[in-house]
């Protein structure tokens, strides 16, 4: 497959790096945070079409809805069902990928501002994106072609296939203002592009995964413009990008190193990392139980941080985070912790929303969620760090958080 050339270029650079790493916050902070918020405004889904956290068939495995936070404006991606025309006189269908839906919705009001459908593929992880000028980008993926109900093993392959890839950039009301078609080779087995946004909007990372290799390409999220492009000969796993850098992860190794250039090795507990800026990077961890550390590029500990969360029990599942939140200036951030309790037929899942103010290390806001076992919570901040829209079950909501 040719690389991206035509498209891209490249450069190589090294930055040494400081590593900030908080995997919760002191629980002796807790009494200054906020008590029981209550969100602004709350929206069900539902009205749009969600059908929320479900368990399913292979065409209908349940909900993996994404969000992002730009401007004044809330966007959603979720899925309404699985697209497909029945055969007449027959009992099968022809399968076109799931109807996806952006919801757009004003920050101050939750009102309706516009919504947009697609037929495509589900949602990953990085999918949809906010940008720095208030817009969105959407790395849309699709079936390579239709699919027959019910699927034989070949075409379930299909599907897990190299799929066919768009990148659009989207308004603030969903109008498309830009797209662009990602090469791909349809003969590389497990070839597929995933794409990274730094918390600033400013720059977007895709990444070519290809059989033995990575194609990266560095472009300015809000134009899609170009700045360099390069190849790496060995599979790495991206984890997070600032403006300047990428953190990766390969063969179990934390790496780091500006774009295009050599990547050096950075000691760090956990890969649910992310860059707070140019020079810091936020890392949570769900075990030892919450500790926390700050350190250097060169893995030396400068400070330690423990947030105290309850041992399950034996039957329990340890807790888990979703990846990091941040503010574009860097200085609020945080996470959902996820956990598990009770016996095997009758666990309770407890989820927690925790936000944190720097360069004070102050746990700013918390808020108890209800725990969905198929989904995730979804979560972002405005670009001022003043709202937090939070993704949970069918509903979103807005926090307004304190101000600084």
């Amino acid at each position: 497959m040719p690389l991206v050339k035509p498209i891209f270029g490249s450069r190589r650079a090294v930055l040494p790096v400081v590593s900030i790493f908080i995997a919760l916050a002191p629980a002796l902070l807790l009494a200054a945070t906020t008590k029981n918020p209550q969100p602004i405004w709350t929206i069900d889904l539902r009205k749009y079409g969600f059908r929320g956290p479900h368990l399913g068939l292979v065409n209908d495995p349940g909900s993996t809805p994404d969000m992002a936070f730009s401007g004044e404006t809330v966007a959603v991606l979720v899925d309404q069902k699985a697209e497909e025309i029945p055969q007449k006189g027959t009992d099968t269908k022809t399968w076109l990928g799931w109807r996806l839906v952006g919801v757009f919705l004003d920050v101050h009001t939750g009102q309706l501002l516009a919504t947009c459908t697609w037929v495509a593929y589900l949602p990953w992880p990085n999918t949809f994106f906010r940008t720095a000028d208030g817009n969105f980008l959407f790395v849309m993926r699709r079936f390579p072609k239709p699919v027959h109900i019910p699927t034989s093993p070949s075409e379930l392959q299909l599907i897990n296939g190299p799929l066919p890839t768009t990148l659009l950039l989207l308004s603030p009301t969903g109008k498309e203002l830009k797209k662009l078609e990602l090469p791909i080779d349809a003969a590389s087995k497990d070839a597929h592009w995933e794409g990274y946004v730094s918390s600033t909007g400013k720059s977007l990372l895709l990444d070519l995964q290809e059989d033995k290799s990575c194609q990266f390409a560095v472009l300015d999220a809000d134009t899609l413009t170009k700045r360099l492009s390069w190849t790496d000969s060995g599979k790495c796993a991206v984890m997070a990008i600032s403006d300047k850098q990428m953190l990766v992860n390969r063969s179990g190794r934390h790496l780091i190193g500006k774009f295009g250039g050599p990547l050096d090795a950075i000691a760090l507990p956990s890969f649910n990392a992310q860059f707070l800026t140019d020079d810091s990077i936020v890392t949570f961890g769900a075990a030892p139980w919450g500790d926390a550390w700050i350190t250097s590029s060169t893995g030396r500990q400068i400070e330690s941080i423990h947030f105290d969360i309850s041992d399950p029990g034996p039957h329990g599942i340890r807790p888990g985070v979703t990846p990091a939140f941040v503010s574009p200036d860097g200085q609020r951030f945080g996470t959902v912790a996820d956990q598990i309790v009770g016996s095997i037929l009758f666990r309770k899942g407890e989820r927690t929303l925790y936000v944190w103010q720097e360069p004070e290390n102050k746990l700013l806001f918390t808020a108890q969620l209800k725990y969905y076992f198929a989904q995730r919570a979804e979560s972002a901040l405005s670009g001022d760090g003043s709202h937090l829209a939070v993704l949970s079950g069918r509903k979103v909501s807005m926090y307004e958080l304190p101000a600084r």
